[in-house]
């Protein structure tokens, strides 16, 4: 790891694992599966203490006596990509021995029979709704599906559907699947009805006609109480003593604070343009830095730092005028040559930004 673990992650941890542990060897030798869920408020650093958890279930921990397991695949699901690039983000940003390549992220155009082992797979409620191409094919009854004769032709020429995967990773004896639920309550909604359909999470845990559910759940969340109450209504699953952090042993540790200060000014003021004071100061700093470095350097490649600042597509010309006072104002020695403006047109973006670049000339 590239962090410390503070002393309730390294027992929250060693909890995770003797639960996977315990669900793997049983799931290897009888076939039984197992759900268990990680508790922990926001900020008591769950994404880092996944990054243990990982590293060792593929490589092995002698702190937390366990040996690799060179069968462990992990599908790492949740409801929205952008968390699931997150998620990927910060256990590459804490490990030191899992790789980018080990942070897969499933695409519209993956194709694999099984899951290769020590992986994490990054999925999404998206990735398997009907729509999704990584699904199409697996349904019989599909009409999209073109077909000559009794044989379906699957999109993109495409030999398994991500369901297909699955499948074949649960049924291999070499593997074993872990599937993990990040921000474990969403998608958990007990049904209300018998007519209802399942949602995807509970077709990944409960399985779907052929497809078996994945044998070890472990699900992450601040709150799972849902989880929890959805969990009831699993069948053929028994449930693991859930591994919950103390919020007080996060205050403790300083990840928390206790109090937070928020200081209202007495006075009137002209705060709009804090940021724009604070970045030409940071600028100016940074300039002096790279300007005598250079020197340093027998005047080795000068370096022009630049600072960006964005205003709406339609800006209140006032607006620009202020913070063209306040640059100059902070900065009085800054060239007017060391201003510049340019205009960004990206239709990505929900505003055009037109951009004022001062730079250190």
């Amino acid at each position: 790891m590239k962090f410390t673990l503070k002393e309730y992650q390294e027992e929250a941890v060693r909890e995770v694992l003797v639960n996977l542990k315990k669900a793997s060897r049983r799931w290897r030798e009888d076939g039984d599966k197992h759900a268990f869920s990680l508790t922990a408020t926001t900020g008591a650093g769950k994404t880092v203490m996944a990054a243990a958890v990982f590293e060792a279930l593929f490589h092995g921990d002698d702190n937390y006596d366990i040996e690799p397991d060179p069968g462990a695949v992990v599908i790492w699901f949740s409801d929205d990509p952008s968390l699931n690039e997150q998620s990927r983000f910060r256990l590459l940003e804490a490990s030191d021995r899992l790789s980018i390549s080990d942070l897969v992220v499933v695409q519209s155009t993956f194709q694999r029979e099984v899951l290769e082992p020590g992986k994490v797979y990054f999925l999404n409620t998206q990735k398997l709704s009907k729509s999704s191409l990584l699904v199409r094919g697996h349904d019989p009854d599909d009409e999209g599906i073109e077909k000559d004769g009794q044989i379906r032709l699957m999109p993109d020429s495409r030999s398994f559907t991500i369901w297909d995967t699955i499948q074949n990773t649960i049924d291999d004896p070499a593997l074993t699947l872990y599937l993990v639920l990040d921000e474990a309550h969403r998608g958990m909604r007990a049904a209300t009805g018998a007519g209802e359909k399942t949602t995807i999470v509970k077709r990944l845990i409960n399985g779907s006609g052929p497809v078996p559910g994945i044998p070890v759940v472990w699900g992450i969340s601040a709150t799972v109480e849902r989880f929890n109450a959805a969990m009831t209504d699993m069948t053929g699953r028994a449930t693991l003593p859930n591994v919950v952090v103390d919020s007080a042993k996060v205050q403790a540790s300083g990840l928390l604070k206790d109090t937070i200060i928020l200081d209202v000014p007495k006075e009137a003021g002209q705060f709009d343009t804090v940021l724009v004071r604070r970045g030409t100061d940071k600028l100016k700093e940074i300039s002096s830095a790279w300007e005598a470095y250079g020197q340093q350097q027998d005047d080795a490649g000068t370096v022009l730092p630049l600072m960006v600042l964005q205003v709406p597509n339609a800006p209140d010309h006032n607006d620009i005028g202020r913070a063209l006072d306040t640059i100059f104002t902070q900065w009085p020695d800054l060239p007017e040559d060391g201003l510049c403006c340019a205009k960004t047109v990206n239709p990505g973006l929900p505003l055009s930004p037109d951009a004022l670049i001062p730079q250190a000339l």
